[in-house]
């Protein structure tokens, strides 16, 4: 398995896309902090649009509440 990573400067998710359709990624894994709809419809979700518009699958790594 060949795994590539790299840290950037700007937009998260268009660096994302970017990167991916350059790489010709098979996967990318994100994460998220499971906001509720109201917070993604005020602040837009990354991995919402990263899933969206990536050239490739797409893993959204949530960690569940602490109770």
């Amino acid at each position: 398995m060949k795994v590539t990573t790299a840290v950037q400067q700007g937009d998260p998710k268009s660096m994302t896309i970017d990167a991916s359709a350059e790489w010709h990624a098979d996967l990318i894994v994100v994460g998220s902090h499971g906001r509720n709809a109201l917070d993604r419809f005020l602040m837009g979700s990354g991995s919402e649009a990263i899933a969206r518009h990536a050239p490739c699958s797409v893993e959204i790594v949530r960690i569940p509440w602490a109770r």
